[in-house]
């Protein structure tokens, strides 16, 4: 009867392990939003750190965090570092910009788990306004890591959403 049970566990683990094995080890999390504002208002608020706290739906959801910014404003190595109950402890710092179309930051989680990722935020002019792209990107470990690969999307997608529409929000109405 053990030898069953033993049997049947260690089976659960291979399996277990050639799926994790076999899932992707990278992510890409993207949401997009039409804006119809001028570029230099919309970079103004994606390229400078200070201004996501008024749109971004993780600063929105823990008003009790704190926030605090480094460098100059809206260029490399401007940093934003936080702590917070809900939104856990983390730090995003700009490591490429192209004013009016491209922001790229490393976007490092320490709490509640530790996870380093890149986020890109890009413009691009339609005739009806600008598409904004919200963008994260990252690795998995192996094995467990894996398995979360497979909900990202549905994480924090939502929450991208949320923050892109925030911001379109704010924008559009500014006379």
């Amino acid at each position: 009867m053990w030898k069953k049970v033993l049997l049947t566990l260690t089976m659960m683990f291979v399996i277990f392990f050639i799926i994790c094995a076999i899932l992707p080890s990278t992510y890409r999390v993207e949401r997009t939003e039409l804006i119809q504002a001028p570029d230099s208002l919309i970079y103004e608020q994606i390229a400078n750190f200070q201004n996501w706290t008024s749109w971004s739906a993780w600063a929105q959801r823990d008003s009790l965090a704190t926030n605090s910014f480094s460098g100059t404003a809206a260029t490399v190595g401007q940093s934003w570092d936080w702590s917070g109950e809900i939104v856990g402890v983390g730090k995003m710092e700009h490591t490429a910009l192209e004013p009016l179309k491209r922001v790229e930051s490393r976007l490092t989680f320490m709490e509640p788990q530790a996870m380093v990722a890149k986020s890109i935020l890009t413009m691009e002019k339609t005739p009806s306004g600008f598409r904004v792209n919200m963008i994260m990107e990252g690795t998995l470990g192996y094995p467990v890591e894996r398995i979360f690969g497979i909900i990202m999307d549905d994480l924090i997608g939502p929450d991208f959403q949320e923050g892109l529409t925030n911001l379109k929000t704010k924008l559009e109405s500014k006379p």
